[in-house]
């Protein structure tokens, strides 16, 4: 299982022992939840799942149990619900951008809650707690919060 976005294949380390597994063979099938949790482009999917299918591995995706890439039909189905789902990520981002932009021209504040602390109060934080962690803990923040420059 993998926690990161579909997008992130770098940080999805599940998916990059998936394919290294399947190079070397290790299974039959490749099952995914739903086809956009695993792929975000056409590209990517039609690319992966006709190498796999090469490598006589098949294709599940639990949502859409229409797909059987064992057959030429199916493996057309998957291009179609690929690229569904391609457009509904786009879409998605389009509309995520758009309110982004419109809360900025109202002069509403996008990103992570502004702190409210001092220099003084981090370089305390800091040398009186033994971890970075605990440091952001004892400002009400996250770690990756209270390392983020800016």
């Amino acid at each position: 299982i993998d926690y990161a976005r579909a997008k992130d294949y770098k940080h999805r380390k599940a998916w990059q022992q998936l394919q290294k597994d399947a190079r070397q063979h290790k299974f039959k099938i490749v099952l995914v939840f739903r086809l956009d949790r695993a792929f975000r482009s056409v590209r990517e999917c039609v690319n992966l799942v006709e190498d796999w299918y090469d490598r006589g591995i098949k294709f599940k995706s639990i949502a859409e149990d229409v797909i059987d890439t064992t057959t030429a039909q199916g493996r057309f189905i998957l291009q179609i619900m690929a690229a569904i789902a391609e457009l509904e990520s786009s879409i998605i981002g389009d509309r995520v951008a758009a309110g982004m932009a419109r809360a900025k021209a109202e002069g509403k504040h996008i990103g992570r809650k502004l702190l409210d602390v001092s220099v003084i109060s981090i370089c305390d934080a800091l040398w009186n707690s033994p971890t970075v962690g605990a440091a952001a803990k004892r400002l009400g923040c996250s770690r990756l919060t209270f390392l983020e420059p800016g």
